[in-house]
């Protein structure tokens, strides 16, 4: 299935045009790509689609994408989030520089949760995350999500995350995913 994703790429809603009312692709293919081969990998621990990732992780936008969200539309800080799991591991290997790139822009995703970046995600007046008007939930808990996966990453391979405007232990971002 992944081969024919990989091979036939566009958006579904393309040939499926009645969807487009109801759940239209707006972000496009390449994310689910990334993320698919991301899952794949970690469910095979098959080198194909870590060598996937690294080949494709510039020109499908997983090391360029700086995300303030992550849904079912935009998965890109989900794969940045779990890319960053096996840099952690040592796993990158020759890809270690566009790793790195994903990495990167997991860790703009968690600053701009925790409101220590250069681009901050919105809060409510009480301090909850709030990306738009529709739907708002979907956001809060998926932020909360891989910020609970990046504590627990930086936690085992004993790191912090350091943000624009200040360094934060791995329970400060479980703490922050735990308030919301």
């Amino acid at each position: 299935l992944f081969n024919f994703a990989d091979k036939y790429r566009g958006k579904y809603d393309s040939s499926i045009t009645v969807a487009r009312k109801y759940y239209q692709s707006v972000s496009g293919y390449s994310d689910e790509l990334l993320w698919a081969a991301a899952w794949m990998h970690k469910a095979t621990n098959n080198k194909f689609y870590l060598n996937y990732l690294g080949r494709n992780g510039h020109s499908l936008g997983g090391t360029g994408w700086a995300m303030t969200e992550f849904g079912w539309d935009v998965k890109y800080a989900g794969v940045q989030v779990l890319v960053s799991k096996l840099l952690m591991q040592g796993k990158a290997g020759r890809h270690l520089d566009v790793f790195q790139g994903y990495q990167k822009q997991a860790e703009f995703f968690m600053c701009s949760c925790l409101g220590k970046g250069y681009r901050n995600i919105q809060r409510t007046p009480g301090g909850l995350i709030f990306r738009q008007r529709w739907n708002n939930l979907q956001f809060v808990t998926s932020a909360s999500f891989l910020l609970s996966v990046y504590s627990d990453y930086l936690t085992t391979s004993r790191k912090t995350l350091t943000c624009a405007y200040g360094k934060f232990a791995p329970s400060q971002l479980l703490n922050f995913a735990k308030s919301q």
